[in-house]
């Protein structure tokens, strides 16, 4: 039988011990890939790297260390992202701090980067970017330390969520970026880009109600769902792109694994071309446009 809690005060607990009991542990509760769960717990705690808790497996750990891993493991038990237990999460080669009131950010969204990056590299001058519905800034800090001199506007409509973006851009000494709080469904930024990247809420409301409970009860539901089709958004960005796009300029986003016909759909009717780009497991995941000539 797995014991709950390791409560016994007088065993003295290596690191080898609580990876092994808590592989059990969380098998028992039905969370995915338990192992890599304790690791990435023991790591936060430790501040060492998972490749570290085996070359010192048999470190013990200070009871003040068990107390705190104690409450880390009834956080995740209770389903809450890893993310929000430690207050980080890995995108790219960042660290960034990460809360409820963003979303974690997704390897999906590593893949859209690449493409902004790619299309970025074949623009001349000193293109401006905007990044709507920025979150954590992963997008916009990503694109920043790749392109220090190119001016990039992170727009998204919490106030909480920028300050954590604002913090993260900080911790990484970007000047390049501007932080604005807008609702791009009421609002239009001004000027005019030379390229349009996001990931907005794309779930729609019977997708989020179903989603993992991780998602559904602990990550922010405006920065997933519209509460309606999911398409929201992509309607929106099809009347206004027209206005804030430069000539010749681009925009990229991310859309849900069902949704590329209907998002082709929205955009049949305007000046835009689009092509859709498949992500790493093959679904149709991202749309580039470019006004037609």
């Amino acid at each position: 039988m797995i014991k709950t809690e390791y409560k016994n005060t007088d065993r003295i607990w290596k690191i080898i011990d609580i990876i092994k009991w808590g592989e059990e542990y969380f098998a028992d509760k039905g969370i995915e890939s338990p192992r890599l769960n304790i690791e990435i717990l023991l790591s936060e705690l430790l501040n060492l790297t998972r490749l570290d808790l085996y070359l010192h497996y048999d470190t013990p750990l200070l009871k003040p260390e068990l107390d705190k891993l104690r409450e880390f493991i009834k956080r995740r038990i209770k389903f809450e992202p890893i993310e929000y237990i430690t207050g980080f999460a890995y995108f790219r080669d960042l660290k960034l701090k990460v809360n409820n009131s963003t979303l974690i950010p997704r390897p999906e969204t590593e893949l859209l980067v690449d493409y902004a990056v790619s299309i970025l590299k074949e623009l001349k001058d000193t293109p401006r970017i905007l990044d709507i519905g920025t979150g954590s800034g992963c997008i916009a800090i990503a694109l920043a330390r790749e392109f220090p001199k190119y001016k990039i506007t992170a727009i998204d409509d919490s106030n909480e969520a920028l300050e954590v973006a604002i913090e993260n851009a900080n911790l990484y000494k970007c000047q390049n970026i501007s932080f604005n709080r807008m609702n791009i469904l009421t609002e239009v930024p001004e000027g005019k880009f030379d390229l349009i990247v996001s990931n907005p809420p794309y779930l729609s409301l019977d997708d989020f109600l179903q989603s993992q409970p991780e998602i559904r009860n602990y990550e922010r539901r405006e920065s997933l769902t519209d509460g309606k089709d999911g398409l929201t958004f992509y309607r929106r960005f099809a009347q206004i792109f027209p206005l804030v796009l430069k000539k010749n300029g681009r925009f990229l986003f991310e859309i849900g694994y069902n949704q590329s016909t209907a998002v082709k759909e929205i955009f049949s009717n305007t000046k835009f071309e689009i092509n859709i780009f498949s992500d790493c497991n093959n679904i149709e995941r991202f749309v580039s446009g470019l006004i037609k000539n």
